[in-house]
């Protein structure tokens, strides 16, 4: 369920093997298609720090602008 209508719900995949997960990333494509899960966000799983990262920036995009904002580089702190 989403707590709002203009964005989906979360899903959570657990896969057994790399294999079912490696299927499932190749199928997303036609995933998406599907009426189902055509709002779904289909991507490997992030880090608890990658996440908070991710929240920091867009939180500094929308308070700053986007217009006023320069970043460089693109690896995630470790």
């Amino acid at each position: 369920m989403s707590r709002n209508d203009r964005y989906p719900g979360l899903v959570i995949a657990k896969c057994k093997t790399r294999a079912d997960k490696d299927l499932v990333m190749k199928s997303k494509a036609q995933l998406r298609k599907s009426t189902q899960y055509n709002k779904v966000m289909i991507d490997h799983n992030k880090s608890a720090e990658q996440r908070a990262h991710e929240a920091n920036m867009r939180l500094l995009v929308n308070t700053v602008g986007k217009d006023k904002l320069v970043v460089r580089g693109g690896a995630y702190p470790k």
